[in-house]
């Protein structure tokens, strides 16, 4: 059975925001390892620029999405309708890919099982998985999917739609990760839709006769100092609140994003506090990423403006503290959240590094390194454009890139040892 790993998260909150200076330190004793290049069959029925994060099995195979590509559709550029994908370690070397499923079988009806799904998969206790497409469904703006293992070795992987975005009242084109609380509920975001066309906060309940039905525990963009346009999804402490990040709103006119944490209620809406409204003061803006805990309940994210970017820290004492990315090259616009791994944080940036064409960096106290510059090797076999954040196994990284690759513009899945990377 393939089992989803679980971490547990902490409770707490803080706000802290002073500037640190960026160390320009730059490992070149990396190893980076790309694992699959996609784009390697005709028309991309492999999959093409994967945007998500990935997820281990037990077994160490890995599994992810591609927002272009597959049977159904073309290559980057041309319309593709997505994947999910698996790549497994061969026992001689090397990954073997194999698409699960390729989104929109019947695009005369518009793709009623979803296409492009941008946020990356989590397992359930059984082996399946979850995700969400920005488009596709019955109304077209989405779908939440499960995706469920064949019952033998030859069988093929059969998925479900369990919401399609867009009645009226709901929310449209998610765009993140999914969670499940203890009870086998899903939650995530939406960046459109919802009572003020702001975006939600939604929650699907199985209502045990292979249905599920769907509240919307918040709509954002009621005030012009609620957050607006969730990009990123949402993260449970132990008393289970949801905390997330907003890319605009918080004051008048569009805003520059919150952070926010949502309180249950007895019946939806849930209460939404604003624990942090960016400013335009020089200490970052625009969050797109999701937060995370570390073990003493400080929250992490990243900021994805301000000249580059940086990574953001929320504390239970309500400071604040923000390390913005500086010089050049360095990291810079970061999307996606950070992995925390005892007092280091992981990450990647869109951007920056030695070939402005995205980075990994590592965070150790108020120094932030470039442990990897994507585009170091000849014609971008490396990859570059990486949007996602990275996992971490047997301490090295995986991740993907949007783009690059041997195949052009198809992206890659890689993997790097930050251990063997040295400040200089």
């Amino acid at each position: 059975m393939r089992r989803k790993r679980r971490i547990d998260v902490n409770a707490g909150l803080i706000l802290v925001i002073t500037v640190i200076a960026l160390t320009r330190c730059f490992a070149q004793q990396v190893k980076q390892q790309v694992l699959y290049s996609f784009c390697s069959s005709t028309n991309c029925e492999d999959g093409a620029s994967p945007h998500g994060s990935l997820v281990f099995d037990d077994q160490g195979d890995l599994f992810g999405t591609t927002i272009e590509g597959g049977a159904n559709c073309q290559g980057p550029g041309q319309g593709g309708c997505g994947t999910v994908f698996e790549l497994s370690p061969s026992a001689g070397g090397g990954w073997t890919e194999t698409v699960l499923y390729s989104f929109c079988v019947n695009d005369i009806q518009s793709c009623p099982d979803g296409a492009s799904p941008v946020a990356g998969l989590i397992f359930d206790k059984l082996g399946n998985l979850y995700g969400t497409t920005q488009n596709g469904g019955t109304y077209g703006p989405g779908t939440v999917f499960e995706l469920s293992p064949p019952l033998n070795q030859q069988g093929l992987w059969t998925e479900t739609v369990l919401w399609s975005f867009g009645a009226k009242g709901d929310g449209g084109y998610p765009l993140s990760n999914l969670i499940f609380d203890t009870s086998g509920r899903l939650y995530g975001t939406t960046s459109g839709g919802g009572a003020y066309g702001g975006g939600t906060v939604f929650r699907l309940s199985p209502t045990g006769e292979g249905q599920w039905s769907e509240e919307i525990l918040y709509s954002f963009g009621p005030s012009p100092a609620d957050g607006f346009d969730p990009k990123a999804g949402v993260t449970f402490d132990k008393s289970g609140n949801l905390y997330g990040t907003t890319v605009e709103g918080g004051s008048s006119g569009l805003g520059l994003g919150v952070v926010y944490r949502l309180k249950p209620n007895a019946q939806p809406p849930w209460t939404e506090n604003v624990l942090f409204r960016f400013q335009p003061d020089g200490t970052g803006a625009n969050p797109i990423s999701n937060v995370s805990f570390d073990s003493v309940g400080n929250l992490y994210g990243t900021v994805s403006s301000s000249v580059n970017g940086g990574v953001f820290r929320l504390s239970p004492s309500r400071k604040e503290t923000s390390l913005l990315f500086q010089g050049s090259p360095g990291p810079a616009i970061p999307y996606a959240g950070v992995l925390i791994d005892k007092n280091s944080l992981y990450g990647t940036t869109v951007a920056g590094g030695n070939q402005d064409q995205g980075t990994v960096f590592a965070v150790h106290g108020t120094t932030a390194t470039v442990l990897y510059s994507f585009c170091s090797a000849a014609n971008c076999l490396d990859g570059y454009a990486p949007q996602a954040a990275v996992i971490g196994r047997e301490g090295n990284l995986f991740g993907t890139t949007v783009s690059g690759g041997a195949n052009g513009e198809g992206g890659v899945v890689y993997e790097i040892s930050p251990e063997l990377s040295e400040s200089r």
